[in-house]
């Protein structure tokens, strides 16, 4: 379930041994860790330097170039341009609050852009470099040439050629409201695609675009009720605004038993650690630690993991009959949902298996199942209960229909075809994973 969200404040870090009160959020120290991203790496795309000062160390023989930039504190930045008068106080003010920590802020002016020139030389290559030390001279910086003719680029695509793409890592400092830090930043560059973006006015802007991979997460481990969990959380870009919005990521799992959280958690999302719930909350402003806040146990918690409640809806039969998940878990009962479509390929070859589970279920007593189509041709269902002699009851939730309420598909939060849950007496969502369902009703007959 997700709760509305809430105002995100600055926490200091606590010891991961510490336990939080009833009730009160608590915090966990994040560390930045070089690896793959969630999804092969989050891109950034670097922008053209508004910084007034001259740069030195540009080779003579570039055709055209352009110096951008990676700035690791936007909100500093924007600071720093309003107190020497490059930014008015009006456009300052105009700045969203998201995008500004006062208390991160400091009077002091430190290093936190690294600049990238980016162009192209008499020989038609793409050059490269990166003011690594921050002197606004590229005489003292590695000079990298990249052969990007098209042909070549297309012939390497053809050939489905894998190459690895350059690495580059970039030390920046970073004010943690305190003192000023080095911190590290793990990239990795790709000086071969052209990128077709809305906001590229001229084809000599696309030209000298520069796409810019993260290669890193943050990481931290926090004790909770006696047993220590892991927490991954995967951000976007190095920037202020990127922990305040709510496209963080975060995966959280027991140290030593992984949880069952393959899509991820979002600020506000509520989850379970062994049974306690918990809300995040989100981020400090700049990743340094996550926030969470324990919530009262006896709260019911509605969801699509196990160990939430699920809510109550509608089954509509082929037949057009129709009963409620509550009248299905009456007198102690069990209910076991299997979700598919004829459009899955997936669920049609799990069908055997499917009916497998359902003689089995049809030997208990207080376990029923239902099967739910989630489709928009309700003839094409009937044609495929038919074929496979699918003798249990079936509904169909029209997918046609995206504002049902009482939808099993929209209540469950169903993304992936097949799914099945296991439905406790309840309500409470015991399982929903198929293999654990299975052995849960072999258990049964034993």
């Amino acid at each position: 379930m997700k709760f509305s969200l809430l105002s995100l404040i600055m926490l200091l870090p606590v010891l991961a041994s510490s336990q939080p009160s009833m009730g009160r959020p608590f915090s966990v120290y994040l560390n930045p860790q070089k690896g793959e991203a969630e999804r092969g790496g989050i891109s950034i795309m670097l922008r053209t330097t508004q910084d007034p000062y001259p740069f030195n160390g540009i080779p003579l023989d570039l055709n055209l170039h352009r110096v951008q930039e990676i700035c690791f504190n936007q909100a500093q930045k924007d600071y720093e341009n309003y107190r020497a008068g490059r930014l008015s106080e009006q456009a300052y003010r105009a700045i969203p609050m998201s995008n500004r920590d006062t208390a991160m802020i400091a009077d002091m002016t430190y290093r936190h852009t690294v600049h990238v020139l980016v162009g192209f030389n008499t020989a038609g290559k793409k050059v490269v470099i990166f003011d690594k030390n921050q002197n606004r001279d590229f005489s003292d910086d590695v000079f990298l040439e990249f052969d990007t003719a098209h042909t070549n680029f297309n012939l390497m695509m053809e050939e489905n050629h894998r190459f690895e793409l350059p690495e580059i890592e970039l030390n920046y400092e970073h004010f943690d409201g305190q003192q000023i830090q080095i911190r590290t930043a793990w990239l990795r560059f790709d000086p071969y695609r052209i990128i077709r973006l809305r906001r590229v006015k001229d084809e000599i802007e696309r030209l000298l675009e520069l796409r810019i991979i993260q290669d890193e997460y943050l990481d931290g481990i926090f004790s909770f009720k006696g047993k220590e969990y892991k927490v991954r959380v995967c951000h976007r870009v190095p920037s202020a605004s990127t922990y305040l919005g709510p496209t963080v990521r975060t995966h959280i799992s027991s140290k030593y038993r992984p949880m069952n959280l393959t899509q991820g958690l979002l600020r506000g999302d509520t989850l379970l650690l062994d049974e306690h719930p918990v809300i995040l909350a989100g981020l400090s402003m700049y990743g340094d630690s996550l926030r969470l806040i324990e919530l009262p146990e006896q709260i019911k918690l509605w969801g699509r993991e196990p160990g939430f409640f699920a809510r109550d809806m509608v089954f509509i039969d082929v037949t057009g009959a129709s009963r409620r998940l509550s009248d299905c878990l009456k007198n102690d009962h069990y209910l076991v949902i299997d979700f598919w479509g004829t459009w899955s390929q997936p669920s049609i070859k799990r069908m055997p298996e499917v009916q497998d589970l359902s003689d089995k279920i049809s030997r208990l007593k207080k376990v029923d199942m239902i099967s739910v189509a989630y489709d928009q041709d309700i003839n094409k269902v009937r044609s495929y209960i038919e074929r496979y002699n699918r003798s249990w009851p079936q509904a169909f939730d029209d997918s046609n229909l995206s504002n049902n309420a009482s939808s099993p598909v929209r209540q469950l939060q169903v993304k992936d075809f097949p799914a099945i849950f296991l439905i406790g007496p309840d309500g409470k969502i015991l399982a929903t994973d198929f293999a654990e369902i299975s052995k849960w009703v072999d258990e049964k007959l034993e």
